[in-house]
């Protein structure tokens, strides 16, 4: 019997400031919980080649294009149903990229500046957090919290590095409440 569109189960997507841990725990929780796990960073890069080159040639504009449609094929292929999605920390900011996100089970993960700092000072390899990385984080994270906030059926809150174990058992006890809920 063929599984019919509404039913078939949607991605879990990931989302929060960059440095988070997404990928990380997204990984985790699919291989814990018999998930698949994709990465959008790394799907992009298989699509478009890596990312710094493609922002250097086409800018951020034509960047943030061609994530929304990642992001767009990820959520609508049945290929991709019953798996962990995490995506880029700007890929919610990005308008059509938040509409696509309501109404689907989205996981901020929260962290802050004092949680990050060891993951991003000294980091040369991410452009946005130049030339003071752990101040940067901060000004960027004071922009896009809101919208975190607003997009989140449930904030992990990762602060202070909890085991890995305790948050991604929390965010399955998470999904499996919301299953039940919804197929009542």
């Amino acid at each position: 019997m063929q599984e019919g569109f509404l039913d078939r189960q949607r991605p879990i997507i990931m989302i929060g400031p960059m440095a988070a841990g997404k990928s990380y725990i997204g990984s985790h929780l699919a291989r814990f919980y018999g998930y698949k796990f994709i990465d959008a960073d790394t799907y992009f890069v298989e699509k478009f080649g890596p990312i710094p080159d493609f922002f250097r040639e086409h800018g951020e504009a034509a960047f943030r294009r061609a994530e929304t449609e990642v992001i767009r094929e990820v959520l609508e292929s049945p290929a991709f149903r019953n798996c962990i999605f995490s995506l880029g920390g700007g890929a919610p900011m990005t308008d059509s990229v938040a509409e696509m996100l309501r109404g689907e089970t989205v996981i901020y993960v929260q962290v802050d500046a004092e949680t990050v700092r060891p993951r991003i000072e000294g980091n040369k390899t991410r452009p946005l957090l130049q030339p003071n990385p752990v101040q940067r984080w901060k000004e960027i994270m004071n922009d896009r919290r809101s919208r975190y906030e607003e997009l989140a059926s449930y904030v992990l809150d990762a602060r202070g590095n909890p085991g890995i174990s305790q948050m991604t058992a929390e965010i399955q006890q998470f999904i499996l409440s919301r299953k039940t809920r919804s197929s009542k």
